[in-house]
C-alpha cells in the first residue's frame, strides 16, 4: 500500500503565487521593466499568473499520469511539493531575464 503525505491545495496555490510575485519582482529587478515594453503592469502580471498556472498543471498531470519527469538545472524534481512548484513558478514568471540570471547563479556555484 502507497501512502503518501503531501502539500494540499491551499499550500500549492501559496507557493505558486509567491513565486509568481518574487519571479516578477526579480524581473523587475534585473530588466527595469515589468513585462514587455509598452505592456501594462495588469496585463504581464495575469499573463504570468496564467503562465504559471499552466506549466503547473502541465508538470503535474506529467509527473503524476504519464511516464515522465520534470528536470530543471539538471536536477529531476516533483511539482506537487511546495518548493518545486515555488521554484518553476518564480521561473515562468520572471521570464528570460530570471532564467539567464538562475543559470549564471548556479554555474558559478560549480
Amino acid at each position: 500500500m502507497k501512502i503518501r503525505f503531501g502539500p494540499g491545495l491551499l499550500g500549492l496555490a501559496l507557493a505558486l503565487c509567491g513565486g509568481i510575485v518574487l519571479g516578477l519582482t526579480a524581473r523587475y529587478l534585473l530588466t527595469g521593466k515589468l513585462g514587455k515594453d509598452g505592456e501594462k503592469a495588469v496585463h504581464a502580471i495575469l499573463s504570468a499568473f496564467v503562465f504559471a498556472l499552466i506549466a503547473e498543471f502541465i508538470g503535474v498531470m506529467m509527473t503524476a499520469y504519464g511516464n515522465s519527469k520534470l528536470v530543471l538545472f539538471d536536477l529531476d524534481i516533483d511539482p506537487r511539493q511546495l518548493f518545486p512548484a515555488f521554484i518553476l513558478a518564480m521561473l515562468v514568471s520572471g521570464g528570460s531575464a530570471v532564467v539567464s540570471w538562475m543559470k549564471g547563479m548556479l554555474g558559478n556555484a560549480t
